[in-house]
């Protein structure tokens, strides 16, 4: 899942910004161990996947990140809720576009432009919709960006039926499916677990575990993205 260091950001090219903010958490009665462990999360993803800019807690409930690629960010956005199963909920806005670095310094502050822009209209789109009827329950993340057309489209279907999914996993199958993309067999995830393998793969088989790793795999993947 590691890709190859991003250079700084700059004012050149487009980029895929993506928003997170926690869902719900002022109710939670120790913030400081919640933000604790969502700097854990964000410090094991920003391991695995290197962006032009690693995610960064920012204010209050908020952290963001830059990424060369679209699937890139996707990926960001399944991972952190992946280790964050069990803790708290996020919601995501992704969105992609030119921006402007006004001091290459100052990051991750210190910068605008539409990229930003489209990413923070995404977050307010999922935010505003949870309040709606007929809103997919699980749906926590958004994509906008004019430049890439009808794709917009596309990956908006895909985020709501892989959020839908992931909406259902368990604190196990959220360990599971991470032991699956560390490369582990699922007889070291029933030793791990304590079960049979055979409990292993009846929980991947009806979790949608295999779903959520081959439609990520399948896009990544696709000759399309490349840059």
């Amino acid at each position: 899942m590691v890709t190859e260091m991003g250079r700084q950001p700059s004012s050149e090219g487009s980029f895929a910004a993506v928003i997170g903010g926690l869902v719900r958490s002022r109710s939670s009665t120790a913030r400081g161990e919640l933000h604790g462990r969502v700097a854990e999360a964000i410090e094991r993803v920003n391991r695995e996947v290197t962006g032009a800019q690693p995610l960064t807690q920012t204010v209050g409930d908020e952290f963001q990140g830059l990424y060369r690629s679209l699937p890139d960010a996707i990926e960001v956005t399944l991972l952190v809720r992946l280790y964050l199963v069990g803790v708290t909920d996020v919601r995501f806005g992704i969105g992609w576009g030119p921006l402007e670095v006004f001091d290459p310094e100052a990051l991750p502050y210190q910068q605008d432009g539409p990229a930003w822009w489209a990413a923070r209209d995404a977050l307010d789109r999922v935010a505003g919709a949870q309040q709606q009827r007929e809103t997919p329950k699980g749906w926590r993340t958004a994509f906008t960006g004019e430049e890439l057309g009808p794709t917009t489209e596309f990956v908006n279907a895909f985020l709501v039926c892989r959020d839908e999914l992931m909406d259902r996993l368990g604190e196990r199958d959220a360990r599971i499916m991470t032991g699956l993309m560390e490369g582990l067999t699922q007889q070291k995830l029933a030793a791990r677990e304590g079960v049979t393998q055979s409990a292993i793969a009846q929980r991947i088989a009806s979790s949608g575990i295999y779903a959520l790793l081959r439609s990520h795999r399948t896009l990544k993947d696709a000759a399309s993205w490349k840059r």
